[in-house]
């Protein structure tokens, strides 16, 4: 004899306990000392979009820091204000040259990268890679 409870929902159950733990996971007020930071949803890829400060293209030495970064892998990408595909020539020749340090808190170092923006123009042995559509330009 049956007993009256479905099989179905038995998994409608695990997803939902599996859809609440990611959501419980991480909670966007853990970040500190950046401009902000933006959840697009679980089924988003990437997830988060941290913004952690804006710096000319010009002389100068900017430092930032924060805390609380959510733990999934990062993808570091140097947003042009007002950029877009259509000033590639202009974007590939700023003579500025960036250093990017990421580091963990007890000090480790995550990953690294420094190069000349002026050669970005192409994918091969560049530290940076200008991309870029009609609505933006990031490196």
């Amino acid at each position: 004899m049956k007993s009256g409870k479905s099989p179905v929902v038995t998994p409608y159950i695990v997803l939902l306990t599996v859809f609440l733990l990611n959501s419980a996971c991480y909670r966007r007020s853990e970040f500190k000392g950046g401009l902000g930071i933006r959840d697009n949803g679980v089924f988003s890829y990437p997830r988060y979009h941290a913004e952690v400060g804006r710096f000319p293209l010009s002389d100068g030495e900017y430092s930032y820091k924060v805390d609380g970064l959510p733990p999934e892998p990062l993808t570091l990408t140097l947003q042009v204000e007002n950029g877009s595909e259509a000033q590639r020539t202009k974007l590939t020749a700023i003579p500025a040259r960036v250093m990017v340090a990421i580091t963990e808190s007890s000090g480790g170092k995550v990953c690294s990268a420094d190069g000349y923006l002026a050669e970005s123009n192409g994918v091969a042995d560049h530290k940076w890679i200008l991309a870029g559509s009609a609505s933006g330009a990031y490196y």
